[in-house]
C-alpha cells in the first residue's frame, strides 16, 4: 500500500483555519506538515513567562528585535 501525503501551502493552512476546521484542535504548521500539538504544562508556561521576564528586564534584546511569547508567528520565507 502505497501513501501520499500533501503539503501544505501556509496561505492554504490559513485558509482552512480561518474557516474553523481545526476550531476544536491544537495545531501548527511545520514544514508543509500540519502537526498536532500536546497541550503546554503548567511547568513550561511558567517558565517560559519567567524567562521573557528577564529577558524584559535585562534588555538584552536588540532594540529591533520584538520578545513573541507563544503566539502564532508566519514568516516571510514561509511557503
Amino acid at each position: 500500500m502505497t501513501v501520499t501525503t500533501h503539503k501544505w501551502t501556509v496561505n492554504c493552512y490559513h485558509q482552512v483555519v480561518e474557516v474553523g476546521v481545526f476550531d476544536e484542535l491544537s495545531l501548527e504548521l511545520l514544514n508543509g506538515e500540519v502537526i498536532e500539538m500536546l497541550p503546554e504544562e503548567i511547568a513550561h508556561a511558567s517558565l517560559s513567562s519567567d524567562v521573557a521576564d528577564y529577558l524584559r528586564e535585562i534588555q538584552s534584546l536588540p532594540t529591533f528585535w520584538t520578545l513573541v511569547l507563544q503566539y502564532p508567528l508566519t514568516f516571510k520565507i514561509s511557503s
